[in-house]
């Protein structure tokens, strides 16, 4: 999840924390209709009470479609779509061990016509192969997946995973830095709140946990693919989707 924060100009840091913090921006700062067959019949022909029922449901078919045809989101439970468990699983599985090539072919396709492919994958790379850290990534897991909702031909969900990242620094642990690390880890803790930052002097890095948010996207019979929910980029999230799918993903906390 991208993640950006900002410092006032009167807080001077020192050179070592400006440059971590833009590898921690580097990071962080980018992510079925019913048919309706209903078989002619005639009234008279019918129980009153059964043709009422046929009725009924033939309608609520066609207000069903009506919906569809108009756009209007409609809500399906997630669970029941395997395919997409699978695909989160194997997304947040291949972002853990840092198959970048593998995290690409996951990731929405739309967001290429933004950013090239080829400058995503190296923007990514520079960031977990900083000159100061180790970055390692640990529990990214579904937290939970929202309801899926469907507009025109295309279905959304919001999914929420875990993370925990350790920027482990390649220098050796040196006491009189302990200061400036902490510093840093109570700027961070702004973010992600209380408990969730901590720096580790044994393992001389700085823990992070964090529940991201990101957006799967399936158009038709196409596969599930997947993008940050950078609400920290608005102007991303404008290019990517539509002002009816960000109110409604918005619904879902």
């Amino acid at each position: 999840m991208f993640v950006k924060i900002i410092l006032k100009r009167s807080v001077h840091l020192p050179h070592s924390i400006r440059h971590q913090y833009q590898i921690y921006e580097k990071l962080f700062m980018q992510p079925s209709v019913a048919k309706v067959n209903i078989s002619p019949f005639r009234k008279n022909f019918l129980p009153v009470v059964l043709y009422a029922v046929l009725l009924e449901k033939y309608y609520m078919k066609k207000l069903f479609l009506a919906l569809l045809i108009a756009g209007l989101p409609i809500i399906i439970n997630a669970q029941e779509d395997t395919s997409l468990v699978n695909r989160i699983n194997a997304m947040l599985s291949f972002t853990q061990i840092k198959d970048l090539e593998k995290v690409i072919e996951y990731t929405y396709p739309k967001l290429f016509t933004i950013v090239p492919k080829e400058t995503l994958i190296a923007a990514m790379k520079s960031a977990f192969e900083s000159e100061d850290f180790i970055i390692e990534l640990d529990s990214v897991k579904i937290l939970k997946i929202f309801p899926i909702f469907k507009i025109n031909d295309t279905s959304y969900v919001k999914v929420r995973h875990t993370m925990l990242m350790k920027m482990k620094y390649i220098d050796p642990y040196d006491s009189t830095q302990k200061e400036q690390k902490e510093f840093m880890a109570s700027l961070m803790t702004q973010k992600f709140g209380e408990g969730n930052v901590r720096f580790d002097p044994v393992a001389n890095s700085l823990n992070i946990f964090m529940t991201p948010d990101m957006v799967g996207i399936k158009y038709n019979s196409s596969k599930w693919t997947f993008a940050n929910l950078n609400e920290d980029n608005p102007q991303m999230l404008n290019m990517l989707f539509g002002k009816q799918v960000l109110v409604k993903l918005k619904e879902y906390k």
